[in-house]
This record gives structure tokens, C-alpha cells and sequence, in this order.
């Protein structure tokens, strides 16, 4: 092997290493965004037991 060959197959390394950080740092940014959204989310209505589950779900929606 000569040196281009080594030097091209090494960046060839480093381009995908930097990929793999940049896609693992983009899901970590997908992750904590969709757990804002869910912690936005207001809480689920509790069940009155002297109501039906009827108009529970009726309140919810």
C-alpha cells in the first residue's frame, strides 16, 4: 500500500466515525424532544368511581 492509499482509507474511517456521533447525537436530540412533548402533554383524567367509565373517556376526549 502506498501512502495515498493508507491516508484516503483512514479519512475514509474518520468520515464514518464522525457520521455515527452525528446520528447517535441527532436521536439523543429526538429523544429528549419527544420526551418534552410527553411531559407537555396534560395528565389522564383519574376515574370517579361514583361516574361510568363512559363519561370518563367522554371528559377525555
Amino acid at each position: 500500500m502506498d501512502a495515498s492509499t493508507i491516508s484516503t482509507e483512514r479519512l475514509n474511517d474518520v468520515q464514518n466515525q464522525a457520521s455515527l456521533i452525528t446520528f447517535r447525537k441527532a436521536l439523543d436530540l429526538e429523544q429528549a424532544m419527544a420526551q418534552q412533548l410527553l411531559e407537555a402533554l396534560p395528565p389522564v383524567p383519574r376515574a370517579n368511581p361514583t361516574e361510568t367509565i363512559g363519561r370518563t373517556i367522554d371528559d377525555f376526549a
